[in-house]
């Protein structure tokens, strides 16, 4: 089969990327490994979308880039699959329960609002007003008014329908191992072969293992976050909630979502007791009622962690794109990825320089890492 672009990947980001290209009438193939789009990290996600990053740098602009492209992205998609990802605008609390994290919070509340972020400083009593559920040790609190949230098996399923409609293309079952310079490009797997005009690296946590075959330097590793799903009372929640690196939304069915842990197993994805057990811990010191509960469920997800906090994004060889690296803000940082690459395949210029996210920037720094200095 060919196409004009073949994206490796259909997570978040490389979904992102061809929906995005598919809407400039771009031919797309999207190659994914496993029999259905988005089982891994995309999954796992809880779909939380905390626009923090306020600095000047090529970060911080593709982080603002995304966040105000959600809306727009999220009304589209539902428009051409017929199917609602769910985006919310709700906004979100981050909480202190030690002084310490009171203190830090208190910082960072003078800052982002300084920086534009439309933040409000909560006392415990108006915690409490905001969200009962939450523990009654909370101290204080930062209310980010902006704070939104998608449910990620639909978003998945709107832009996989919103691409098919478009024209694009959905292979599945399609592990690609290597990428052939030529003329053009070509992606191999063990049984068949994709030709097109560029390719974009959109693997995740395997973007590595791919990069590795194709003679590419892509420091990506997995990293393991296991989550847990309660059946709470419907409106436990009214927002998405930090408390001491924990994070507990509830959902428009009422589903109440917990998240999440940092392993690094390799490419284990499975959940552990020792997962579980401190999940559950850290639920019940930020909302009581849930050490009460039982989980309902459990799963865990290997998200791809770049050596460095910059994702990795932009062209590595001609016509060899990568959008890899996002770590915990596949989401959050989607709608930007995917309009930069767009615009660089499609009009050779991008509206946010990339040279900041160039995997090559790493290698010092990995293999400092690998010879121990």
């Amino acid at each position: 089969m060919r196409a004009d672009v073949v994206i490796i990947g259909g997570g978040i980001i490389g979904l992102a990327c061809a929906y995005e290209l598919v809407r400039r009438d771009v031919d797309v193939i999207v190659a994914e490994r496993n029999a259905r789009v988005g089982r891994e990290a995309s999954w796992a996600s809880l779909g939380l979308l905390r626009q923090r990053v306020t600095s000047d740098d090529a970060y911080g602009r593709i982080a603002q880039y995304s966040a105000d492209a959600y809306p727009d992205l999220a009304a589209s998609v539902h428009e051409d699959s017929g199917i609602d990802p769910e985006y919310r605008r709700r906004g979100g609390l981050e909480v202190a329960v030690t002084d310490e994290k009171l203190a830090s919070l208190g910082r960072f509340a003078t800052f982002h609002g300084s920086r534009g972020l439309a933040v409000e400083w909560l006392e415990p009593r108006d915690i409490r007003a905001c969200e009962p559920a939450l523990s009654e040790a909370c101290l204080g609190a930062i209310l980010y008014a902006d704070d939104a949230y998608v449910r990620p098996p639909r978003m998945l399923r709107a832009l996989e329908a919103a691409i098919v409609a478009r024209g694009g293309r959905v292979v599945k079952g399609f592990a690609a191992s290597r990428i052939v310079r030529g003329r053009g490009v070509a992606v191999e797997s063990e049984g068949d072969t994709l030709y097109a005009r560029a390719v974009v690296i959109a693997a995740g946590a395997w973007s590595e293992l791919l990069g590795r075959g194709s003679g590419l330097f892509l420091p990506v590793r997995p990293v393991r976050g296991q989550a847990l799903m309660y059946d709470a009372p419907a409106e436990m929640l009214r927002r998405a909630c930090g408390v001491e690196k924990t994070y507990v939304a509830q959902r428009d069915d009422g589903v109440l979502l917990v998240g999440s842990t940092r392993e690094d197993v390799g490419f284990d994805s499975g959940t552990s007791a020792e997962g579980i057990a401190d999940l559950k811990r850290r639920a019940a010191i930020a909302c009581p009622a849930l050490g009460e509960m039982a989980p309902a469920r459990a799963w865990a997800g290997l998200r791809p962690a770049p050596a460095r906090r910059f994702p990795y994004i932009g062209e590595v060889e001609s016509n060899v794109w990568v959008a890899t690296g996002h770590h915990r803000y596949g989401y959050m940082l989607a709608p930007g990825t995917a309009r930069v690459v767009a615009d660089g395949i499609t009009a050779d210029e991008t509206p946010i320089p990339l040279d900041d996210f160039h995997p090559e920037r790493d290698r010092a720094r990995v293999e400092g890492d690998q010879s121990g200095s």
